[in-house]
């Protein structure tokens, strides 16, 4: 068993703690926010620290019926049938390959 099962999620979550993981994602959140975000966050951590203290010892393991893995196709490795298309020197501007745009069907440099 992993030694992570049998401690304890978090001490507590405060207003700094979510401030320090609001800069690092780079997300402004106000006063409010973060008061709202620390008491949710405890609230979450406080039942994870709750489920952790269940007895599943005598629990068979959850299997999902038709598990993701029994439709995943084989690994195989194909060449790719025409690399001299990938590297068509009209394909590049400024040594930067054009692609089409995520949103519409043109190239993203307009060529």
């Amino acid at each position: 068993m992993d030694l992570l099962y049998y401690l304890p999620m978090a001490t507590h979550i405060t207003e700094e703690g979510v401030e320090r993981v609001a800069r690092l994602a780079r997300l402004q959140l106000t006063e409010a926010e973060k008061a709202t975000a620390a008491q949710e966050l405890e609230s979450i951590l406080t039942y994870m620290d709750r489920l952790a203290e269940v007895d599943t010892a005598d629990s068979a393991p959850y299997v999902l019926p038709g598990a993701p893995f029994a439709s995943l196709r084989p690994d195989t490795v194909e060449p790719f049938a025409d690399r001299q298309a990938l590297l068509d020197p009209t394909r590049f501007k400024d040594d930067t390959l054009i692609t089409k745009g995520i949103f519409s069907d043109t190239d993203t440099h307009g060529s």
